[in-house]
């Protein structure tokens, strides 16, 4: 699985009622295909950052066609970055792989 940050617009005018009951569709409705990790509100930005895992950007998007009160901006697939592994003793976090 791939790991995707996707940058979303905030909405203009949505209740909470709203953005409560697409809350729920997108982190209960995925299956087995995505999973919604977390996400960030960068009001200062009006977008909505969330980070997903699956395994297509394809996948992604497909399944945020059902959230159109966060329109999508961008996807990006990213790469984690643990700052355990730079410590004299990972505590338990396996290595980075080298990215080629």
């Amino acid at each position: 699985m791939a790991t995707f940050i996707v940058v979303h617009e905030l909405p203009a005018e949505a209740s909470q009622d709203e953005l409560l009951e697409i809350g729920g569709r997108l982190a209960n409705g995925c299956g087995g295909s995505a999973r919604w990790l977390r996400s960030w509100v960068m009001p200062e930005r009006d977008c909505f950052l969330s980070e997903w895992e699956a395994d297509e950007e394809a996948t992604v998007r497909l399944i945020l066609s059902v959230a159109p009160l966060l329109p999508v901006r961008a996807i990006h697939e990213v790469t984690a970055v643990e700052p355990a592994w730079f410590r004299d003793e990972p505590q338990g976090l396996a290595r980075p792989v080298r990215i080629a």
